[in-house]
């Protein structure tokens, strides 16, 4: 009988069977070595994907399960992880690992990589929309998307924008609950408008100058990280109607200051459909 099975089978039951695997990477290195026998990636508790999902339904679970963990007093945390029957680390693994991407991954599975590796959360509207993108470029490909390119297809599709839409300066008054907003482009483009608050009034100050009508279908803002470095985050989704033609676009900023977020996203979102019009044309 294989002993690691063996031992590990009685590990996740709550019996000590005790022999020490937390090392498991070098009994593996030491085993092969000796027998020149590679070991099957999906061996129980060794393999190197053993601990690994790809289905979007087991990494939602995993997601949603450790930060159910994390989040409880450290006195008072049990291991009870969806499709985890032990703890990764416990076997010198790291469960952060777990969750990789490939075509069959989901939206919590692009998330859990999103804030684990960048610290960014998404509305779910966001993460609706932007696991599309992964799965296309999944597909392209044909097989795992590394976390550092999720994060440049991310970039890429919500955060950088055409330069002459690039913010260079801004100013907001707001008097008798109304706000007025003044941005200036890299272009040299101003642009003023007015509402019930800086997004609203940049709305209005794009709606005027283009002559379009921009709804705001959705919108959110968060604070990354925490302490006097914090950064924020803005997510925004514009409808833009012009000739009897809509076009939605989503734009996302991060910024130094929630302001500066909030009018970056929607300038990203609007240099979008600038963008697709120009190709149009």
């Amino acid at each position: 009988m294989d002993i690691v099975t063996m031992a590990m089978n009685l590990y996740s039951r709550g019996i000590d069977p005790e022999l020490d695997f937390s090392r498991m990477k070098d009994v593996i290195s030491t085993v092969e070595h000796c027998t020149e026998i590679a070991t099957h990636p999906r061996h129980p508790y060794a393999g190197e994907l053993v601990f690994t999902a790809f289905s979007g339904s087991h990494q939602d679970a995993i997601r949603k399960s450790t930060a159910y963990y994390e989040a409880q007093p450290a006195d008072k945390r049990v291991w009870d992880v969806a499709y985890l029957p032990i703890d990764p680390r416990d076997l010198g693994r790291r469960y952060e690992e777990v969750v990789r991407i490939n075509s069959q991954s989901g939206k919590g599975g692009v998330l859990h990589v999103l804030e684990r590796d960048f610290g960014i959360t998404l509305p779910r509207w966001l993460q609706i929309d932007f696991s599309r993108v992964v799965q296309e470029q999944a597909e392209k490909t044909g097989g795992e998307v590394e976390s550092s390119l999720i994060r440049d297809l991310f970039d890429a599709t919500y955060i950088h924008s055409a330069e002459a839409f690039q913010l260079v300066a801004y100013d907001t008054t707001s008097d008798a609950g109304r706000v007025r907003t003044q941005v200036a482009l890299a272009s040299g483009l101003r642009i003023a408008g007015e509402g019930r608050g800086t997004l609203t009034a940049l709305v209005d100050g794009l709606s005027k100058h283009f002559g379009v009508s921009v709804d705001v279908e959705s919108f959110d803002e968060m604070a990354l990280g925490a302490g006097i470095e914090a950064r924020a985050m803005a997510c925004v989704k514009l409808r833009v109607r012009q000739a009897q033609r809509d076009s939605v676009s989503i734009g996302v900023a991060l910024a130094e200051d929630t302001t500066s977020a909030v009018l970056k996203a929607v300038l990203a979102a609007i240099a979008r459909v600038a963008v697709r019009a120009a190709a149009v044309a």
